[in-house]
C-alpha cells in the first residue's frame, strides 16, 4: 500500500511539474529571443539617430562608418541601406524587403542564420535610410539551455521531495493498518 502511495505521488507530482515546466520553457525561450531583438532595436536605434542627426554635416555612409567598426557594433552586423540601394557596412541579401522600412516603420523579420531589426532613419533633407541589424540564432537562443537545464533540476527536486514526504505520510498511514 505504502509503494503505491509511492508511486501515485510520483505521478501526480510529475504532471503538475510538467503541467508548470513545459509554458515556463516556452517562456524562456521567447524571453530570451524578445532581450536580443530589444538589444539589436536599440542598437539600430542609436545608429539611425547618429545618423540622422549628423546627415546635415556628413554624407550618411561617413556617419554610419563612424558610429560602427567594419560593419559591426557590439558583435552584431549593421548596415546602411540607402533608398537608391546601395549598402554600406555588412552585407545584406538583396531579397529582403526593406519597403516598409524606407516608408518609416521598425520591422523584425527572419533572415537566414538568425533575424534582423530595420529601424528607418530620416536626415533633415526628408531622405529615409534604413538601418539593419542582424542577430543571430545563437544570439537569440543564448542562455536557453541553461535556463531549460535549471528548470529541469528544480523539477525533479521538486518530484523528489514530493515523494519523500509522501513516504513519510504513506509509512504513518500504512503503520497503525498494519497493526490492526
Amino acid at each position: 500500500m505504502r509503494r503505491r502511495l509511492n508511486f501515485v505521488a510520483l505521478a501526480v507530482t510529475t504532471m503538475i511539474a510538467l503541467a508548470f515546466l513545459v509554458p515556463l520553457a516556452n517562456l524562456v525561450d521567447q524571453l530570451a529571443e524578445d532581450r536580443a531583438l530589444a538589444q539589436a532595436e536599440r542598437d539600430a536605434q542609436l545608429v539611425a539617430q547618429f545618423v540622422a542627426a549628423t546627415g546635415s554635416l556628413t554624407p550618411a555612409e561617413s556617419a554610419f562608418a563612424s558610429v560602427t567598426f567594419d560593419g559591426t557594433l557590439a558583435g552584431r552586423a549593421v548596415s546602411l541601406i540607402l533608398p537608391d540601394g546601395r549598402t554600406f557596412g555588412a552585407p545584406t541579401k538583396p531579397d529582403e524587403n526593406i519597403d516598409a522600412a524606407l516608408g518609416g516603420s521598425t520591422l523584425r523579420i527572419t533572415a537566414e542564420g538568425g533575424q534582423a531589426v530595420l529601424v528607418p532613419s530620416v536626415g533633415a533633407s526628408g531622405e529615409v535610410a534604413v538601418v539593419r541589424v542582424f542577430v543571430t540564432e545563437d544570439e537569440l537562443n543564448r542562455g536557453v539551455t541553461r535556463s531549460w537545464l535549471l528548470l529541469g533540476l528544480l523539477s525533479l527536486t521538486l518530484v523528489t521531495i514530493g515523494v519523500a514526504v509522501t513516504d513519510r505520510l504513506a509509512r504513518s498511514i500504512v503503520a497503525p493498518v498494519e497493526e490492526l
